[in-house]
């Protein structure tokens, strides 16, 4: 980032960078509202992926 604008100032409010302490993430609006469906879960998703 310091190559685009050397004025930038980093703030982590958390014990490292990039984590969200507290998520209410939810895809409960989406299966909802777009009759959004998935056909794997996270954790079969991942387990498809890093095979």
């Amino acid at each position: 980032m310091t190559q685009y604008n050397s004025q930038i100032e980093h703030i982590f409010d958390s014990c490292c960078a990039g984590v969200t302490p507290h998520s209410h993430a939810s895809i409960e609006k989406a299966k909802r509202i777009l009759k959004y469906n998935p056909k794997y879960s996270a954790v079969k998703g991942f387990e498809l992926a890093f095979k």
